[in-house]
Order: C-alpha cells, then structure tokens, then sequence
C-alpha cells in the first residue's frame, strides 16, 4: 500500500464551520477541549516511527504553548492554520495579512523555528493570501481539495505559481471527485473502499489530514443540531485511533518534500 504523508490541524472541536451556526459563544461551552487527543496521535506516530506536519491554530499554540514544543520535541513539523479559524473567504486584505502575521510570530516564538506550511481553515481562500503568505516566509501550501459530495469543496484548487500547494488525495471515477481519505471521508469510508481509492490516486505525495477531534468525543451538550450535521462531526470518532493502523505513514513531513 502506499505510504501516506500524515498531517494534522491542532483546532478545537468547536472551531468546525459545520457547528458554528448552533453553537452557544459562551465561556462555559468552551471549556470543554479535545485539544488533548493530540497527545494519542503523538504517540501513535512515535510507535510507527512516522512523522508528520502539526498545522496549529495561533490561539491553540498560544493556549498549549507545551503541546507545540511536545511536537517539536519528538520531531515532527510546525506549520500554521492561521490564527481564529477565521476562514478566508470573509476576510479583507488588512485582515489577511494581521491573520497571518500574527499568527506566525506566535507560533514561531512558541516554537523556536521557522514556519514555512501554511493550511487555511477549511481550505478557504481569498485573492490577499498568496501575498500575505510570502511577505511573512511561508514556502508552502496545502490548500486543495475537490470533493462531488460536499458542499464546500466542489472546486477548490489553489494553484499558484510562487508557493507550492500540496493538494488533498482525489480520486476521480465515472467523472465524480472522490475524497480518498482524511477528515470525515476517513471516519466514514471503510478501510476497504480507502485502500482503493488510494490505489487509484496519482498524487505524489499522498496526504492524510485530520483534526484532534476526530478521535474521541467531541461534542458539548449540543442538542439544538440537526442530524446530518450531528453525523458527519461525530461518526467514527471512537475507533478513529485503531482505524490509522491500517494506514502506512512515512517519515517525511511536507517540507521534505520541497527540497
């Protein structure tokens, strides 16, 4: 099978776009974390000798200074996921450019190393980015995902000709883009129909994203949400952890890949 390159938004659970319109502001919604499960895919990778791209929230970093210096520590790349999870299709030029460079200096100080990786919040994008990213030293993206069957990413290519975009793993069959695996598409497809699509993706590198949260609980109390969007947040989330031993990831992280 081939080997997978493993990446991970560190972001907390309610920073999905799907929840955002029934979720309570409130402090007390919020002390409910799952930032925590970050540490099961730490050692996860340590026991696969694998190694992966941490993009990390500036809030998260700047709340879990220790997580991120635990990344570093065990080897692994730091790269950024902006600052809020603002997405970037609401976002002017002026707020672009605050996001980015706020949110580098965080991480970058937190971490004592250079950021060069850049994944938007939900693979948004807006015509400000590629500058705001270049002025602030990132090398580059990972921000490309097509997918038939959602209604965000029907078409979202981020092609630019300065920065190189690591796209997500797409498998087109009968002229449907499917989503080989990552995100939900890795909750709710079985292995089977994964390790298929995987083997019909022309991707180099093959990338797999995740979220802390797609390993464990990661609900608060919500009962006001319909179903759908209740099922596609929590479906498979408990043996999301066992579900990543049938994958192979290798020991690159996406920087390795520029040289």
């Amino acid at each position: 099978m081939k080997k997978l390159v493993f990446t991970i938004d560190v972001e907390e659970w309610y920073h999905a776009e799907n929840l955002r319109p029934y979720l309570d502001t409130s402090i007390q919604e919020k002390k409910y974390s799952t930032i925590h499960y970050t540490y099961k895919i730490l050692d996860f990778l340590d026991e696969n000798d694998s190694k992966g791209t941490f993009f990390f929230l500036g809030c998260i970093a700047s709340e879990y200074p220790e997580l991120l210096r635990e990344v570093v520590s065990r080897g692994h790349e730091i790269a950024s996921h902006g600052l809020n999870h603002d997405l970037l299709w609401s976002m002017s030029e002026k707020q672009t450019h605050e996001d980015i460079e706020i949110s580098t200096k965080i991480i970058e100080d937190i971490g004592s190393k250079k950021i060069i990786g850049y994944r938007s919040p939900c693979f948004s994008q807006n015509k400000f980015i590629v500058d705001a990213l270049e002025k602030n030293g990132f090398k580059y993206s990972s921000m490309s995902i097509e997918s038939t069957f959602h209604d965000r990413y029907e078409a979202n290519l981020f092609e630019l000709n300065k920065l190189k975009d690591f796209s997500m793993p797409v498998t087109e069959i009968g002229g449907l883009k499917i989503v080989a695996t990552g995100g939900g598409w890795f909750r709710f497809f079985p292995i089977g129909i994964q390790k298929l699509l995987l083997e019909k993706c022309e991707k180099d590198p093959i990338i797999f994203y995740c979220h802390p949260w797609d390993f464990g609980k990661n609900l608060w109390g919500k009962n006001n949400m319909p179903f759908i969007k209740k099922f596609r947040h929590t479906i498979g989330t408990d043996s999301a952890l066992n579900k990543l031993s049938y994958f192979q990831f290798g020991s690159k992280t996406l920087q390795n890949f520029l040289i």
